[in-house]
C-alpha cells in the first residue's frame, strides 16, 4: 500500500536508561538532538534491496542477545542511527524505518520487488530527538535519566520504550505493550 498515509504504530514507544553529554535544556526536559550536532557514523541507508530485508527479517528469529546500555545521549544516538525493520509490523503502523545522523526520520516502504525506499513527504518523514528525565519526571542528564526517543512528521508523534541488544544487535520493547522487535537493516 505505497504511498497511503498510515499513523505511526505505538509500537515506536520507546524508553531507555543512559545519561548525556551533548544535551540542550529546553522546557522540563534535558533533549539530545542529531540536528543540533550532527552525528558522525557509517551506517547504511534507504534504498534496500530484497537480500539486505530479507537478512534483517531472518536475524529478527535468533536467540536474545546481551543488553547494550549506552553510556550517554550521544551514545544513545549513535546506536539508534540506522535503518529498524520491525519483525513482527503491527496493524495500521510501518514495517520500517530509519533514522538518519542529521535528525531526520522517514517511513522505509517496499519497493515492490521485497526491498525498501525512503517514504517522501510531510507525512512519511520528519525528525527525531532523545528527551531525559530523572526518575521523579524532572529534567536531568544524569547517568540513571530515562532518554525517550520521540519521533515527529506531519501528523504523528511517537514516543516510548526499547532495550538495546547486542549480539544480534536488535531493538527490543520491554515496558509498554505493542512495541515488538526491531532487526537493523544492513
Amino acid at each position: 500500500m505505497r504511498g497511503a498515509m498510515r499513523p505511526l504504530p505505538l509500537a515506536l514507544l520507546f524508553l531507555l536508561a543512559c545519561s548525556s553529554s551533548a544535551s540542550d535544556e529546553e522546557g522540563d526536559v534535558v533533549r539530545y538532538s542529531p540536528a543540533a550536532s550532527p552525528l558522525v557514523a557509517d551506517v547504511p541507508l534507504a534504498p534496500f534491496d530484497a537480500a539486505a530485508v530479507a537478512q534483517a527479517r531472518d536475524a529478527c528469529s535468533l536467540e536474545s542477545g546481551d543488553v547494550d546500555p549506552p553510556t550517554s545521549g550521544e551514545d544513545l544516538a549513535h546506536k539508534l542511527t540506522g535503518a529498524w525493520l520491525q519483525c513482527a509490523p503491527s496493524t495500521g503502523g510501518f514495517r520500517a524505518m530509519q533514522l538518519m545522523t542529521n535528525g531526520q526520520f522517514a517511513v522505509l516502504e517496499d519497493d515492490g520487488a521485497g526491498g525498501l525506499v525512503a517514504a517522501r513527504g510531510f507525512e512519511r518523514t520528519g525528525h527525531w530527538e532523545l528527551r531525559g528525565y530523572s526518575k521523579q519526571l524532572e529534567r536531568s542528564a544524569a547517568p540513571d535519566a530515562l532518554w525517550y526517543l520521540d519521533l515527529y512528521c506531519g501528523s504523528c508523534g511517537a514516543s516510548g520504550s526499547p532495550v538495546l541488544e547486542k549480539n544480534p544487535r536488535r531493538l527490543i520493547g520491554h515496558r509498554w505493550g505493542g512495541m515488538g522487535t526491531w532487526s537493523p537493516i544492513r
